[in-house]
């Protein structure tokens, strides 16, 4: 009987391939329970593992085309949201272009690991695997959030882990160093594992996962005041206030009268009062007896509120507007980041022949903003942001740069229901507030709303569906995180790596065949 394996058969190839087509099926699947609002967060080690397995090993083709199935079931899973009103057409179309993005990288980095076999090996194989494949997913949601059309920068794995002390990491490095550190440490533990399934092995690879999990406790994060405190009050009216909905025309804008009249019933003492996205939806800087009726309320309040509404200008904007009592309006913030397909169509033109009756349900466009989003609130700088731009990396940044002592996010999530996308969204806003360092107010229409503090506690919140008010007293706080500095060059130490590796990769496939 000969001791040399026989090679596989082509059944047998197949066979195997669509194992591995199963695995990344049901590996990316457990996304669903990863996240919020299901949110069980130790799910997410065998979720990636079985995602990373399912194409370790394979060259760029056959790992492009597993990464594909493993793409499009992560993102379908958690953003169903999408389907609510529009049908499924959006969380298809939204979902595969993320896996196309998702298998490129995912391809590249099992290809450059199947070079590093021939070149590495033992501990320095895995360790050096670990880095591709941490490397390779950052590089990847780095591009999946910024392309096309300024991109999707949801699903990052740091934002399963909002209940954990993973989330601390985020003070450190962003949620770049997050996730680097996530998928390395899985991965350099199934490689381990691998190399030699050991007691010793065994040890080391759990141990890489708890020190990933509770080292993060030893971050000295602080949330003490450095500039004083400020009251603020928010209010969720709990309005019918979807993109799609037929409402009546300022039933969102009574909705958050009411809301404020039971702060001002409680005679609770507040500095400053915040309203939502979308909470005044009339025309109040074009008719006259609205905009007489909302300085009757502020002056009646007598305290700064600052409220979302649309505003035409030359243009059409989602603005969060600063209005004082006696004065009226004193500042204005412009959306500069409005989401694709949902405040604007890019290239309508085109996508109109594509999808004419989705694109013709989106008849406006909004434009982007210029301006600051810092408010000046008695000496106190509030920065503002609103809706998804919570999850955009460089508008919270830039808060942070022009001097915002405190966070707030105005956010409209009435289009999306019960779904999960409010729940993603707030875990998100709570990784803010530790990434910059800030007391974090994010208010919604319909909630869930809550308020968090700079590492991450949350002092106050509101459910979702309801109608109430938030009334917190928030450190003001001016240094800035470690991850103020390292986001940005970390982010493109990655990306530069990411692509060194791919030149290398087709410079050493061209010789090989040039050298055959």
């Amino acid at each position: 009987m000969s001791n040399v394996e026989s090679l596989p058969t082509p059944t047998s190839t197949k066979g195997r391939f669509a194992l591995r087509l199963l695995v990344a099926l049901f590996g990316s699947s457990i996304a669903y329970l990863v996240f919020p609002k299901l949110g069980i967060w130790p799910l997410m080690f065998p979720m990636l593992a079985l995602i990373y397995l399912s194409g370790r090993g394979l060259k760029f083709w056959r790992a492009a085309l597993v990464g594909l199935i493993a793409g499009f079931t992560f993102f379908a899973s958690q953003i169903f949201w999408l389907s609510m009103y529009l049908g499924p057409e959006p969380l298809i179309a939204l979902s595969l272009l993320q896996a196309l993005i998702f298998s490129v990288f995912f391809g590249a980095g099992s290809a450059v690991v199947s070079k590093l076999k021939n070149k590495l090996s033992g501990l320095r194989f895995v360790t050096c695997t670990a880095t591709v494949a941490a490397i390779f997913w950052v590089t990847r949601e780095w591009f999946s959030g910024n392309y096309p059309y300024g991109g999707f920068p949801w699903a990052r794995l740091v934002s399963s882990q909002t209940e954990t002390p993973i989330a601390r990491l985020v003070w450190l490095g962003g949620m770049p160093l997050a996730d680097l550190l996530i998928v390395f440490v899985v991965v350099f533990a199934i490689e381990l594992l691998i190399l030699k399934p050991s007691l010793r092995h065994v040890g080391v690879a759990f141990g890489s996962v708890v020190a990933l999990t509770f080292l993060p406790l030893i971050l000295p994060i602080s949330a003490q005041a450095e500039d004083g405190t400020m009251k603020i009050a928010s209010a969720q009216g709990n309005a019918n206030a979807g993109l799609f909905s037929n409402r009546e025309s300022g039933r969102i804008y009574k909705n958050h009268i009411l809301a404020t009249e039971r702060l001002l019933e409680s005679k609770e003492p507040f500095d400053v009062l915040v309203w939502p996205e979308n909470a005044v939806d009339l025309d109040v800087f074009g008719n006259p007896n609205n905009y007489r009726a909302l300085k009757t309320l502020v002056d009646k309040i007598n305290r700064p509120l600052i409220f979302g509404t649309v505003t035409q200008r030359d243009k059409l904007y989602n603005t969060s507007v600063l209005w004082l009592p006696e004065k009226a309006i004193t500042d204005w913030y412009d959306k500069t980041k409005p989401v694709p397909f949902a405040e604007y169509v890019p290239d309508r033109a085109f996508w109109s022949k594509v999808a004419p009756d989705l694109v013709g349900l989106l008849s406006y466009d909004f434009s982007p903003g210029s301006r600051d989003g810092i408010f000046r609130v008695d000496g106190k700088k509030l920065g503002t942001l609103i809706c998804f731009e919570i999850a955009v990396d460089d508008v919270p940044r830039n808060l942070v740069d022009g001097g915002a002592e405190v966070i707030l996010s105005q956010t409209n999530n009435s289009d999306f229901g019960k779904s999960d996308e409010a729940f993603q969204q707030l875990a998100i806003a709570k990784l803010r507030a530790i990434e910059t360092g800030r007391s974090l107010v994010n208010i919604s229409t319909v909630g869930p709303s809550a308020v968090y503090l700079a590492d991450g506690t949350e002092i106050a919140a509101l459910p979702a569906f309801t109608r109430g008010f938030m009334n917190t007293e928030v450190p003001l706080r001016t240094s800035k995180t470690p991850a103020m500095f390292v986001v940005v060059p970390l982010t493109w130490i990655t990306v530069l790596t990411s692509i060194g590796l791919i030149l290398w990769l087709l410079g050493s496939n061209i010789f090989t065949r040039r050298r055959k």
